[in-house]
Formats: structure tokens, C-alpha cells, sequence
């Protein structure tokens, strides 16, 4: 297994067309992600970018590689925003509630933004 981190910053340098770029999207240091992607080439055995003092290109191997890149990157990104919008989204238990007192409160709330843990609950 590849380290998923390295093949983020990777996908960074490509889209930024530079690793100046990449490091300041990222908030690292250019050293930093020139490492992580020369490691990630390292790993692979094989080279990912053809690098000259002013340009970037991608090698085949690296234009391959680059679209499973992405790939990870975008569902990562995907899963951090799914996690902070469930974090935002106002929560409670309410399972020692007895349902008589509950059921006419539910049906005030907003229910698409409530979130209720009815598990314990014991149906009478």
C-alpha cells in the first residue's frame, strides 16, 4: 500500500502545475512536498513527473497514476465535508423520554435536521 498522503500531494502538484503551488495550497514547505512525491515515486519504482527548472509534465505512468490520485483525493475531500455537515447538524438522545410526552414535540421540530436515538425504545 501506497501512502495515500504522498499520492494527495501528488495529485496537488499536478493540478497546480507546480510544486511551489502545490506546498502553498497545502500550507507545507516546497522541500516537504518535493520529498513526499520523490518517496511516492520511490515506492513505486517508477517516475512520475518529468521535471525541468521552469516546467512539469507527467510521464504515462504518472498521467495513469494521476487519475486514481484524484480519484482518493476528491472522495477524501468528500468525506470530510459529509463529517463536518453531520457535525453541524443539531443532535440529541431523547431515548429516556417516554413517547407519549415525545410524539407531540416531534411534531413541531424540523425533522430532516434532528437526529433521534429511539433504539432503547419499548413500543406499549
Amino acid at each position: 500500500m501506497y501512502d495515500l498522503n504522498q499520492m494527495i500531494i501528488f495529485a496537488h502538484v499536478v493540478n497546480e502545475q507546480s510544486f511551489s503551488a502545490a506546498s502553498r495550497k497545502l500550507g507545507m514547505t516546497k522541500s516537504s512536498v518535493s520529498k513526499a512525491v520523490a518517496k511516492l515515486e520511490h515506492a513505486l519504482g517508477a517516475s512520475l513527473l518529468n521535471r525541468s527548472t521552469r516546467h512539469l509534465s507527467l510521464t504515462e505512468i504518472g498521467a495513469s497514476f494521476y487519475d486514481y490520485c484524484t480519484r482518493i483525493r476528491d472522495e477524501a475531500e468528500e468525506a470530510q465535508q459529509m463529517i463536518e455537515s453531520l457535525n453541524a447538524q443539531p443532535r440529541a438522545c431523547l431515548k429516556w423520554l417516554p413517547q407519549w410526552l415525545l410524539a407531540p414535540c416531534m411534531l413541531r421540530l424540523p425533522l430532516r435536521s434532528l437526529w433521534i436515538d429511539t433504539r432503547s425504545w419499548k413500543l406499549t
